[in-house]
């Protein structure tokens, strides 16, 4: 009885491990493949950024050309960092290759910033989308001007020492 218990738990060990072993070769492989987020810049009423289906009527509108989209990971901590960035092409289209283990797999949060001269800038920080979603990015008309982040450390510290520097 003690030898079958013991053949039981081989068995199963080799299964188990076996599972493993191809749940982290599928992890590999996924991980270090070259995602992509894709979408389109287009014009609207007010500035903003959307995860939509691949068939969302709205990517049919007219696009913004040249518009910059920049991403970065995890914004709100002190090791934020740049992770891709690109440009429409006339069409309004984007493919921004992102250069991180496990995008479009594993759950990221990163800041968008999408900008163009003559729009007011659209900018959230929103988790990595499937493969299978666009980014929508909507501009408004207005200035090209982007405020410092809130709850950023540096600018905050030095915004706090200013009444005692001596000038």
């Amino acid at each position: 009885m003690h030898t079958r218990h013991r053949e039981g738990l081989s068995q199963l060990w080799q299964r188990t491990s076996g599972a493993l072993l191809l749940t982290c070769c599928a992890l590999l492989a996924t991980g270090c493949s070259s995602y992509q987020l894709q979408g389109k810049v287009i014009e609207g009423p007010s500035s903003g950024i959307y995860i939509v289906s691949a068939d969302d009527p709205r990517l049919n509108e007219p696009g913004v050309p040249q518009a910059r989209i920049a991403l970065t990971l995890d914004p709100e901590r002190l090791s934020a960092k740049s992770i891709g960035s690109g440009a429409s092409d006339s069409d309004g289209w984007f493919n921004v290759p992102v250069d991180e283990f496990g995008a479009g797999f594993l759950e990221h949060d990163v800041e968008v910033l999408a900008r163009q001269q003559g729009f007011t800038p659209a900018y959230q920080t929103i988790r990595l989308p499937r493969s299978s979603r666009r980014l929508l990015i909507v501009l408004a008309e207005g200035t090209d001007r982007v405020s410092p982040r809130r709850g950023d450390v540096i600018d905050e510290t030095l915004r706090l020492g200013e009444p005692y520097m001596g000038r």
